[in-house]
């Protein structure tokens, strides 16, 4: 106990060993500061290299614990996670009833498959835990104000404290800064956080949300940020489209011709779609001398540098998850997108849902010379993962190439994992991991 006031005591007095990262949401139309957060970001202490990351995340909470071990450069050398546990209620609707927000995390963090179990007794103290709330709480705030959800985290936070954990943040996370971490889980992978390694950049699509992040090729003349890890400074462009996710983009504005035909009243019209995509996203307005995408809710552009030259921007989340279903391959180009989605969305619905034809049995009923009469076919995707699909295929090239892309373009590969520093997914949760267990400010 000695110890966790000693670190309390300091923390109060700002003496750290690294800066704060600030969590302000983005100012874009639609978003508002979030009540003030308690932060803290500083290394693990070398003996217990556990971090417990709770997601608030639209609709879902959920808690993971990663051990980021070996960070003799400052940087994690591997990163793996322990224990991933969810209840299906967002933290978003329990602003106003901070008891059932504790059960929420009391759900997700006790128990034997809870987030704490992964972690030895002897390390709670010295196991920074954070709670990051995203998307459905940056609605809320638009909604209700700055003050909104204040109590719940002041409840929230007492919990986790409670446990003896070092409490690092308890808040709502900006759109800009989980675009940052996504940045930080993608290098991470490819290991060129440190070192001379040029980066490479990020596009991750999630339900509500698409973030893209890149080191521009001029950052004095662009909008960027610094970000250190191991000794090396990055100068980080982030940004953030709250609304423009994908289940969010497409209940705003998938029209008829979105849908394949006889779902839904789907018209299977890739044409239409892609057009009325393509009109939605280019803005009127560019107060700036390079804009991209418009800003959701509003005709206003987006600043955003030139995209950098020779980089490569690994697409994941739901952009990899739709390239999959559309059977493209993992360096498609936006093209692709497009053919393939004009295709999938002229295929009547009717046939894309009708469960596979089971293969032809050779005669005589025997299997084929060096056939496995044991080998599981391929499991064919569930309805419910295509009904998306002929929209997306839309909007994903739709989106690229309003941030400059070429329909030709061969630099974005959409995949999910990479690099060999963990076999884990990128995610922008592992990203805000990596530089909780890191120097990074």
């Amino acid at each position: 106990m000695k110890t966790r006031l000693a670190r309390r005591s300091r923390t109060l007095l700002g003496v750290l060993a690294l800066a704060p990262l600030a969590l302000v949401v983005c100012k874009d139309k639609g978003e508002t500061t979030p009540p003030e957060t308690k932060q803290q970001y500083a290394p693990v202490e070398a003996t217990c290299e556990y971090v417990i990351m709770i997601e608030g995340a639209r609709g879902e909470t959920r808690a993971y614990t990663y051990a980021l071990e070996g960070r003799e450069t400052g940087v994690p050398a591997t990163a793996k996670l322990l224990a991933s546990k969810s209840s299906a209620t967002g933290l978003e609707t329990l602003t106003k009833r901070p008891d059932a927000a504790v059960e929420v995390l009391t759900q997700v963090m006790e128990g034997d498959d809870g987030a704490l179990a992964a972690v030895p007794a002897d390390c709670h103290e010295s196991t920074p835990v954070t709670v990051m709330a995203t998307a459905g709480m940056r609605r809320v705030a638009a909604k209700d104000g700055e003050t909104a959800g204040k109590r719940m985290y002041e409840a929230l936070t007492a919990y986790l404290e409670s446990k003896f954990l070092d409490v690092r943040v308890v808040g709502t996370l900006s759109g800009d800064e989980q675009a940052l971490f996504s940045w930080i889980s993608v290098n991470y992978a490819l290991g060129s956080l440190a070192g001379e390694q040029q980066t490479s950049a990020a596009l991750e699509l999630n339900d509500e949300t698409l973030q893209v992040a890149f080191v521009p090729d001029e950052p004095e003349a662009s909008d960027t940020e610094p970000v250190l890890f191991g000794g090396r400074e990055h100068m980080v462009y982030r940004k953030s489209f709250l609304g423009y996710g994908a289940r969010a983009a497409r209940d705003a504005h998938a029209s008829k011709a979105c849908y394949p035909k006889g779902l839904e009243g789907g018209k299977g019209d890739y044409g239409t779609c892609r057009k009325e995509l393509a009109t939605l996203l280019k803005p009127e307005t560019c107060q700036r001398v390079k804009c991209s995408a418009a800003k959701p809710g509003s005709r206003d552009g987006a600043y955003q540098p030139g995209l950098p030259a020779g980089r490569t921007f690994y697409a994941f989340g739901e952009f990899a998850e739709a390239r999959a279903l559309l059977s493209l391959a993992e360096d498609a180009t936006p093209g692709d997108f497009a053919a393939a989605g004009a295709s999938f969305c002229g295929t009547p619905w009717s046939e894309l849902s009708a469960p596979p034809a089971a293969p032809a049995e050779p005669a005589g009923g025997a299997p084929e010379e060096g056939a496995s009469g044991d080998a599981p076919a391929e499991a064919a995707p569930d309805p419910k993962q295509l009904e998306p699909v002929c929209f997306e295929s839309a909007w994903i090239p739709a989106f690229v190439e309003q941030l400059g892309f070429k329909p030709d373009a061969r630099d974005i590969r959409w995949q999910s994992r990479f690099g060999d520093k963990t076999e884990l997914p990128a995610s922008w949760v592992l990203g805000a991991a990596v530089c909780l267990a890191s120097e990074c400010r």
